[in-house]
């Protein structure tokens, strides 16, 4: 099994939005492309990534593959890549699992590989009151300042805007409109209010590293989900709802 991706600076983001929910996780690669799936331990978000074989530069894979890793130490080995670098994953007969690191600094990384138990999630299918696509950069840099003053935010929409609210007597609103290009499409069954947690939001937003759109879904009192469209795949984030 040998697999490259062009930008590694992105993997890198994904390992770090993967590690914000769980200390251990598991690749599984077979030949339609590769998939990971993780709950944080108070079953409060959801991330299910599934990447298909165009999201690489190169990809030989066989057999089903699985490489299970601890996040913490696999974000380490990848602290100081650089813009440029590609990184190729392979398997080794001994069982290791090898990680190349091509750029202006060749780097080579040997890893156990971790038996690591998936995780036992259920069949979610809902549906939701509001759809909105918004610009990732829009998105995180508004959540980012909403983490200078709460510890939760408001999405609220209507027809021509997302806003997102923070704080006491609501100090900070940031207003996602089409106007300003920040909001690309939207629609509603009806307006809608809900409320979540910032320290989930803030462990995620390496996301916008990987798709320049985020898809996000929600109605009052239910989870929000978020979309990232990536080329042949799909990254997707649930997160419980903060109720008062």
């Amino acid at each position: 099994m040998k697999v490259v991706y062009s930008d590694a600076l992105s993997f890198r983001s994904l390992v770090q939005t993967i590690s914000s929910l769980v200390d251990e996780a598991a690749f599984t690669f077979d030949r339609d492309g590769v998939v990971v799936v993780a709950m944080d331990p108070a079953h409060v978000s959801m991330i299910t990534v599934k990447l298909g074989t165009v999201f690489f530069s190169s990809y030989d894979v066989a057999e089903k593959f699985v490489f299970g890793f601890n996040t913490q130490y696999l974000l380490r080995l990848l602290k100081f890549l650089r813009k440029g670098d590609a990184l190729e994953i392979s398997s080794d007969p001994s069982g290791l699992v090898i990680l190349n690191v091509n750029g202006k600094v060749p780097r080579r990384f040997l890893l156990r590989n971790l038996s690591v138990s998936s995780p036992n999630l259920p069949q979610l299918k809902m549906e939701f009151d509001v759809r909105a696509v918004v610009s990732s950069e829009a998105l995180f840099r508004a959540i980012d300042q909403a983490s200078a003053v709460s510890d939760a935010v408001t999405f609220t929409v209507d027809e021509s805007s997302l806003r997102i609210v923070a704080g006491e007597e609501n100090a900070l609103e940031v207003e996602l409109s089409k106007d300003m290009g920040a909001l690309r499409e939207v629609s509603m069954k009806k307006k809608s209010t809900a409320s979540y947690s910032l320290d989930y939001l803030n462990g995620i937003t390496g996301l916008g590293r990987m798709s320049k759109e985020v898809e996000l879904q929600f109605s009052e009192e239910k989870p929000l989900q978020l979309n990232f469209p990536v080329d042949g795949g799909n990254v997707t984030y649930l997160l419980a709802p903060k109720l008062s």
